[in-house]
């Protein structure tokens, strides 16, 4: 192991990045954007000369000091949010760059849809900071979530005992249903959503996900616990892509792993697609080191491990083999023991995991200790 030493002059590094890091020789990180008031960041550099500048993310090479350098201006300033009331104001402006400040206890409320509509979307930035935003629900729509519709980059955020029922949303032809974001095609990145439960009654074409709907963009880095129901409430053709990560995949789904259970029922059993980790695998998306470490599916369509219908990129996939999906129409996952997954080896070598962005510390999946996120 090599150190990595950030400094900072007058300024400081987003909250809960350390200012010293351990890191494997070979190994590139993703540098944090540090903030200090009255001036502008202008990028890391190796020393203090400004000869040597420095990208992200970093290949390490050895040990080293990066040192920040300080433009005076005005800089960006991000939004900080404390509480629901800071989480309404978003949508008044949907390009701005946000950063949650602490814990949000929703106590139950319903909270209106950030960025509702593709004509409305999310276009900023929301970093998390490793803060959760708990207890809450959101009004049902066409693009239900906490993002509704996101152009931007969602990172660094936990959605703890989040809870979506929707029942036949009018004017609703397709519906696309996710805790983080209905519909994605942005950057959904280090997030995590843990016992997330959603409803979903309809009688047209649905997209439900625990991370989201429906993806032509990226989901990488991401846990999901909880549970996705979903049931076509009247005799018709109408297409539902149900799955535990991301309901209908178009995109790229990259190092991510679920404990859930997913099931869909509706009248043509063809129209059906349902996966522990994502329900329609498109041909132009790709579904790549992701691992399922519980969960089921049930219903009476076409279901599989990664997904119930699966003709795009699916490579280096695992599951735990106490996992058993019987009757299904496609499994693409390799099956393994408690005892290799508990191997760090594993999350390293075989899943190519970042460990300055994963924590495989301490992993007892008997006992229900799991990987989590070191985020930034």
């Amino acid at each position: 192991l090599v150190k990595v030493r950030y400094s900072v002059g007058g300024g400081r590094l987003p909250h809960g990045v350390p200012y010293e890091i351990n890191v494997t020789v070979g190994t590139s990180i993703y540098l944090p954007t540090p903030e200090y008031d009255g001036y502008a960041f202008d990028g890391w550099y190796v020393d203090e000369s400004d000869s040597y500048p420095v990208t992200s993310p970093y290949r390490v090479h050895e040990s080293i000091t990066l040192t920040a350098k300080w433009v005076p201006g005005t800089q960006i300033t991000d939004i900080k949010i404390y509480d629901i009331n800071d989480l309404v104001k978003i949508n008044e402006n949907l390009e701005g760059t946000y950063v949650l400040m602490n814990d949000i206890n929703c106590d139950g409320l319903a909270l209106p849809t950030i960025g509702a509509s593709d004509e409305a979307p999310f276009n900023g930035i929301f970093d998390g900071q490793g803060y959760t935003i708990s207890n809450f629900t959101v009004a049902p729509s066409q693009y239900t979530g906490l993002f509704g519709y996101n152009a931007g980059t969602i990172r660094n955020l936990n959605l703890v005992d989040m809870e979506l029922k929707m029942e036949n949303v009018s004017n609703a032809n397709v519906l696309y249903v996710g805790c983080i974001a209905g519909y994605n095609v942005g950057t959904i990145e280090t997030c995590s959503v843990q016992n997330g439960n959603i409803n979903v009654l309809h009688t047209k074409q649905r997209n439900v996900g625990l991370i989201t709907g429906y993806s032509t963009g990226t989901v990488q880095n991401c846990y999901v616990t909880g549970n996705v129901y979903v049931k076509l409430s009247v005799k018709a053709y109408e297409q539902a892509g149900v799955g535990g990560i991301v309901g209908y995949n178009n995109g790229l789904l990259d190092s991510c792993y679920v404990n859930a259970t997913v099931a869909s029922y509706g009248s043509y059993k063809n129209w059906l697609y349902t996966g522990i980790i994502t329900g329609i695998a498109h041909s132009k998306g790709t579904v790549s080191n992701c691992l399922i470490l519980g969960g089921s599916v049930e219903g009476n369509g076409n279901h599989g491990d990664i997904g119930g219908c699966n003709y795009g990129v699916v490579s280096n996939c695992y599951k735990v083999d106490s996992v058993e999906i019987l009757g299904a129409a496609v499994n693409h996952t390799v099956a393994m023991t408690i005892e290799q997954l508990q191997n760090p080896d594993f999350y390293t070598v075989s899943l190519g995991w970042d460990l300055t962005i994963w924590n495989i510390t301490n992993i007892n999946l008997e006992n229900g200790r799991y990987p989590t996120l070191n985020q930034r």
